[in-house]
């Protein structure tokens, strides 16, 4: 039997071409699973990273997740490329005390952290910061009014001063 070589060309083409492994032109590698509250897991050429979970409502948090202020240590730098410079914050932990590492900023900021992650708030002049605990409860009318008491309390003094 006599094939014509333009057919034993093809079907050799094909072949080759079912039995070749999906290719990436541009592959990085995947981002981290084990990123602290507050960061979700990013990746670019230089590398996999936790960045912030910036938010501005809870809808844009995924299941599980709440949108709060939440100070982080962020570093941050400028990648530079002949196609024009990136910016990349990477997010090194929570903020202890309103400190971070040298060259992190302590970024009180909301964002998305697991609903049962105790919530901080922070003192953005001063720089202290304080933790407070998770409730279990959803506040009520009293909590509220006692919550709006203290807030008035405490704008009240820093005006004294």
């Amino acid at each position: 039997m006599n094939v014509p070589r333009s057919a034993l060309l093809a079907s050799t083409f094909a072949l080759t071409l079912a039995l070749a492994p999906p290719t990436r032109a541009d592959a990085v590698p995947s981002p981290p699973k084990d990123c602290p509250p507050g960061a979700r897991g990013e990746t670019n050429h230089m590398g996999p990273y936790c960045g912030p979970a910036e938010c501005k409502s809870n809808e844009e948090c995924n299941s599980g997740q709440k949108c709060v202020f939440y100070p982080l240590c962020v570093h941050r730098w400028t990648n530079h490329s002949p196609r024009g410079n990136s910016y990349t914050a990477q997010v090194k932990g929570p903020c202890k005390e309103g400190q971070c590492d040298q060259g992190d900023a302590c970024e009180s900021k909301p964002h998305c952290v697991p609903s049962g992650t105790p919530t901080a708030s922070s003192d953005t002049k001063s720089g202290k910061s304080c933790a407070i605990a998770p409730s279990t409860r959803a506040p009520d009318g009293a909590s509220m009014g006692g919550l709006a008491l203290l807030v008035a309390a405490m704008v009240a003094r820093r005006a004294r001063r």
